[in-house]
């Protein structure tokens, strides 16, 4: 697939650009202006704390895995989101009214209160080893992508290595300029440019397969000849461990997994916490969600069209493809630069570049705010403001080579998981997830916990995840109807969430502690 980019497509990724980082330097100035390179002062739109949200939580994850999810299954990913609205609900009116009370800028000062500093850091330190996990596959997904675009492969090693690199260095660079209103502001625009792209996709699908609106919808309302596969199907009521969208799992493990994604993961948090008051933060959680519903689900259906358009060459007829491009990052991909018109190609490659960004930047500066609050501060709590930014841009930079070091990992991962990408990105997060969230459920619901408590949960979540992920396969488990057993995302983060609730409220709670709430 090299050179499949033209002049005119690369201007329009060049344009991209430029647009990007004029509003990165906006934002700066604006930031230099409060002095806040953390909260932004608490003064950011709901509205565009809530597209940063949508923007931080897709990435290219949604951009390349949700066309695939819906191209290799049906749109039972849809059923997550039904678990993201009530998981939203409950962080709008639960977790952020604490945060605010207590006048944290890192969640994780709520712990500290609560248990004490040492506990503080370590939830914040568990919070980095996930993120590290969890953007790292993402940056891993991302860079598959460049790969393809840049090289024409996903199978040379140094080459995925060199794409990790151009896209870390470039989220690295305008990360440093402006904090997290830079963070912001340039995933509202992303998101637009993200968006945008997805909905071009869907209009030129449509042209392209010789099928009418209602047509389409009554061909993959009908089981696929081959797979039996209804791809209109959206709730899978059966109880089936192997399974990752069901209604079961959404309504308990999907539930939960959001509850850890947007009440305790500073990544997403931190957009929350740059209102100006906790009403304005729960209407930018719950705006989100909205906004997001509609950026996921057409992507799943651009997956549904890609299969109509490449696996049914009995409705497409003499306007069916020669050759279908292979599951994975190439279905969307592969669409993308082979059939796509010059200009239009490069808008959607301007968007996935949007999409890898997106998510990238964002962590990037919720690491380096928890490592300068949750860290530095406790071991210098005399540093000036400028001391503490010109620290925050050091850890930038040191976050970013770490991601990118197990972002290389991550070939190796998901290549033996055999997960679809967006399978497999959600799975890598529940190391850190499942003990966080019971340690903050335990702080917020209980009066039980300590210091000790809180690292025995977060080891107890880490190893049970590990357990249910590869322990099935090793021992060689089989479900009842002989296939290998996967406990699938939902479930290990029921059972390793309600194992490290357990472990974390076996101690009785010390007093609270009172004093600094970040350290």
């Amino acid at each position: 697939m090299t050179g499949s980019l033209k002049t005119w497509d690369w201007l329009v990724v060049a344009a991209y650009a430029m647009g990007i980082v004029a509003v990165a330097i906006w934002s700066a100035l604006k930031t230099r202006a409060d002095h806040d390179p953390f909260l932004a002062g608490r003064k950011v739109s709901p509205l565009l704390v809530a597209a940063s949200l949508v923007a931080t939580a897709l990435s290219g994850v949604t951009f390349l895995g949700g066309p695939e999810q819906s191209y290799r299954g049906n749109l039972t990913y849809l059923i997550g989101q039904l678990s993201e609205v009530i998981a939203i609900v409950i962080v709008a009116f639960v977790f952020l009214p604490r945060y605010y009370n207590a006048g944290v800028t890192t969640v994780y000062g709520l712990i500290g209160q609560r248990f004490g500093g040492p506990s503080q850091q370590a939830i914040s330190g568990m919070f980095m080893i996930g993120r590290v996990f969890a953007s790292g596959a993402r940056l891993y997904v991302a860079s598959l992508a460049v790969s393809l675009i840049l090289f024409g492969t996903t199978d040379d090693f140094s080459l995925i290595a060199l794409s990790v690199a151009i896209i870390a260095v470039v989220a690295c660079l305008y990360t440093l300029t402006g904090g997290i209103r830079a963070v912001i502001w340039t995933d509202a625009a992303q998101l637009l440019v993200l968006f945008s792209c997805a909905l071009v996709a869907v209009g030129i699908l449509l042209d392209r397969i010789p099928l009418g609106l209602s047509e389409v919808f009554e061909l993959v309302r009908t089981p696929d000849p081959e797979s039996g596969v209804v791809k209109a199907e959206v709730v899978d009521t059966s109880v089936n461990l192997n399974e990752t969208f069901t209604l079961w799992s959404a309504l308990t493990g999907l539930v939960l997994f959001n509850l850890a994604a947007y009440g305790t993961d500073q990544d997403l948090t931190q957009r929350m916490l740059t209102c100006s008051s906790k009403g304005r933060a729960a209407f930018s959680a719950i705006l989100s969600k909205i906004i997001g519903f509609a950026v996921v689900a057409v992507f799943l259906i651009l997956g549904v069209l890609l299969w109509v358009y490449y696996q049914r060459p009995d409705v497409m007829g003499d306007a069916a493809p020669p050759i279908a491009p292979d599951a994975g990052v190439q279905v969307f991909l592969g669409f993308i630069l082979q059939e796509l018109p010059t200009g239009v190609r490069g808008l959607v490659v301007a968007g996935l570049f949007a999409a890898a960004m997106s998510s990238l930047d964002s962590v990037l500066n919720a690491l380096s705010t928890t490592a300068v609050c949750d860290f530095y501060d406790r071991y210098r709590p005399h540093a000036t403001p400028r001391q503490r930014e010109r620290m925050s841009r050091r850890f930038v930079v040191i976050w970013a080579l770490l991601l990118s070091l197990f972002a290389l990992v991550c070939v190796s991962l998901q290549r033996a998981s055999g997960d679809t990408l967006l399978v497999f990105a959600l799975g890598v997060m529940l190391y850190a997830y499942t003990g966080m969230l019971a340690v903050f459920a335990a702080a917020m619901f209980t009066k039980r916990g300590s210091t000790g408590a809180v690292v025995a949960a977060l080891a107890t979540g880490f190893v049970s995840v590990a357990l249910m992920q590869w322990g099935p396969g090793m021992v060689g488990f089989e479900t009842a109807g002989g296939e290998p057993l996967v406990i699938s995302v939902g479930w290990r983060m029921l059972f390793g969430t309600v194992a490290a609730f357990a472990v974390c409220t076996l101690w009785p709670c010390p007093n609270p502690v009172r004093g600094r709430a970040d350290g």
